[in-house]
């Protein structure tokens, strides 16, 4: 069976959760995810949760805008060239659940029609094959500009109903329709969808019992406060998940019984007690906070450019004191994952300061308030402290939005820390030329957290910053292997030991996508100084393409020095000194007539030159290289 979705890289919880309903009845199916901003790791990891349901989930990578077009999903679906080998496919919104096996519904008999759709469109089964064949559909190309009322009434003639043993809003079909679940407290209406979302994955896996609706219903009950159990804050919106989650995976990965207070306006009861009821005997609290106290200045519109990864969740630190009554707590970044055991830190002594951080690696002498060790009593015993932090806010230019605030006010009043607590990372792009991050990392084995400054976040499609993949093996993580202490995964991307380097300034490079194809058990490592174009950045839908734009120095060395041979395929202005560096190591290059390098670099015998039709024999040579190391067998 071929389902198809449409998602973004903040709805993979709710994805998810559709997903484990299907997998939970049907196996042999291909999810197809189509997708502007999901990395490559989190199909890896999906693939490896469907493994045992002879299933696999294909990125397939559609540019924003075209994604964002109000044509109708039927008629996006056949216009997408990567489903063009698909006959058939059944089409789900993230608001679906499916109750049952699906065989009959795929299998349902379209007649002549072309589709047939439940009312409002959550669900579709399409003949892909007939609307890539409709004389109406080719002669009007349809698109949202195009969409007159005549023609919409034509496309209605098009398609049927779905029959609603299939699908209906109530659990007697094969699938619901529920309306955005996630945003509301279990219900009569939502209760399998909540139940499935709080399934750990191998209970799912197992086809065992989900987690009883009851049990989502009521809240964790409470535990007997202890002096030494450790208190946590952190701050988030629901559609930063993904991330906070892995923060917190990483956290209890590390450190058993403690508390975490997670500030937020829009998250429901019923999540925090699905995740409680994996987490115990740590807790999950719920701290609600209004909007206005986070739109107390915008973000966005007030702070520095390169506070674009930002949003009004960081307003929330200025009301610490006030929302957590604890006395003592330790606060985390959504952006931060914890390496190791936190008590030694949680019990520092702040010899009377207020709090405790590191300053700003990148922007001394600002202090980070991303990991904050902080005396709460103590900041309450300042006089009207957040009304005084946001009238300074609100009269006040300020680049870095609280943290700007925070430094203001406590600059001189707070204890320093080392990097080993809070060790920042991320800045590649801006500092390369500065810092040596080589040396830096001598903190990175002992540091307590891992923060991920700046935009270039380890979540996002491509990205530069170091320990990406760190970051994955948290996420990867399910809540069993975290009660019982498993270790880490190791692999959270498709990798070999043929590795391919490819240098280019264009967007443009040689039958790439042909080359890819032919060799999927070769990695390309693509690396460009610049920007790179939508052209180039959908193949990261390939698992063994991997893309370093704006990359710098200290990974483009590395890369070179991990890749068995040089490909100088692309064009534009091209790192020539790296491909003679290769050469006089001993390293193949390999070329097109259309592409090859100068004179100096085409003089070397391992320098070698195909003509632009000459693809097969480009291929073959390539893979008798990564076989062998040379061609003299």
């Amino acid at each position: 069976m071929n389902l198809v979705f449409i998602a973004k890289w903040e709805n993979v919880p709710q994805l998810e959760t559709c997903v484990k309903s299907i997998a939970y009845y049907n196996s042999d199916v291909n999810y197809y995810v189509l997708n502007a901003d999901i990395a490559q790791e989190w199909f890896f990891h999906l693939n490896q949760l469907l493994k045992p349901f002879n299933s696999r989930v294909i990125d397939t990578k559609i540019p924003s805008d075209q994604l964002a077009t109000q044509l109708p999903v039927q008629i996006k679906l056949g216009q997408t060239k990567q489903l063009a080998h698909l006959d058939k496919a059944l089409f789900l919104s993230l608001d679906t659940l499916v109750t049952g096996n699906l065989a009959d519904l795929f299998h349902y008999q379209l007649g002549e029609k072309l589709w047939a759709l439940s009312l409002n469109q959550q669900a579709i089964l399409i003949n892909l094959q007939a609307v890539r064949q409709n004389e109406f559909l080719q002669e009007n190309q349809l698109g949202p500009d195009s969409l007159t009322s005549p023609l919409v009434d034509k496309l209605a003639e098009l398609g049927r109903d779905l029959p609603t043993k299939f699908i209906s809003d109530s659990g007697d079909s094969v699938v619901q329709l529920l309306d955005q679940p996630w945003k509301d407290e279990i219900n009569d209406h939502n209760q399998l969808w909540w139940q499935f979302f709080a399934t750990d994955w191998p209970v799912i896996q197992k086809r065992e019992l989900l987690v009883p609706a009851q049990t989502l219903e009521n809240s964790t009950p409470k535990t007997a406060d202890k002096d030494n159990r450790m208190q946590f804050i952190m701050a988030a919106n629901y559609n930063y998940q993904p991330a906070f989650l892995t923060t917190i995976k990483s956290l209890l990965f590390h450190n058993q019984n403690v508390d975490i207070h997670l500030i937020n306006p829009d998250i429901p009861q019923t999540w925090f007690n699905a995740i409680n009821h994996q987490i115990w005997p740590s807790r999950l609290i719920d701290v609600k906070i209004s909007p206005d106290m986070l739109n107390v200045k915008d973000v966005k519109t007030y702070s520095s450019d390169k506070l674009g990864h930002v949003n009004n969740m960081t307003n929330a630190l200025l009301y610490l004191h006030e929302l957590i009554k604890c006395p003592r707590a330790l606060y985390l970044d959504s952006d931060v994952i914890v390496k190791r055991n936190l008590r030694a830190f949680y019990d520092l002594d702040l010899k009377g300061h207020p709090f405790a951080a590191s300053r700003e690696l990148f922007n001394y002498p600002m202090i980070n308030v991303g990991v904050m060790l902080l005396d709460l009593d103590r900041l309450r015993q300042i006089p009207q402290l957040s009304a005084k932090m946001v009238d300074y806010y609100q009269h006040h230019d300020v680049s870095t939005a609280s943290e700007s605030i925070i430094s203001h006010f406590f600059l001189n009043q707070y204890l320093e820390l080392s990097f080993t607590y809070d060790y920042q990372i991320g800045s590649e792009k801006e500092w390369e030329q500065t810092y040596d991050f080589n040396q830096m990392d001598r903190h990175f084995e002992q540091c307590y957290c891992l923060h991920y400054v700046t935009g270039d976040k380890p979540w996002k499609t491509v990205s530069i910053t170091r320990h990406r993949q760190l970051w994955w093996s948290y996420f990867d993580l399910s809540w069993l292997a975290i009660r019982h202490q498993r270790s880490l995964p190791l692999k959270t991307r498709f990798n070999s030991s043929q590795r391919v380097m490819i240098c280019t300034g264009a967007e443009k490079i040689e039958h790439f996508e042909q080359i890819v194809n032919t060799l999927p058990e070769i990695e390309f490592y693509v690396t460009a100084h610049t920007p790179v174009s939508w052209t180039l950045m959908r193949m990261i839908q390939y698992p063994n393409v991997h893309i370093y734009p704006e990359v710098r120095m200290p990974v483009h060395k590395r890369i070179s020095q991990i890749s068995s041979v040089i490909l100088d395929i692309g064009y534009g202005d091209k790192d020539n000194q790296l491909m003679l560096d290769a050469l006089n190591d001993g390293k193949f290059v390999l070329s097109f007539n259309t592409t090859q390098a100068s004179s100096k670099l085409t003089s070397y015998p391992n320098y070698l030159v195909f003509d632009y039709d000459q693809v097969q024999d480009f291929i073959d040579t390539l893979h008798y290289l990564v076989s062998y190391g040379d061609l003299s067998n």
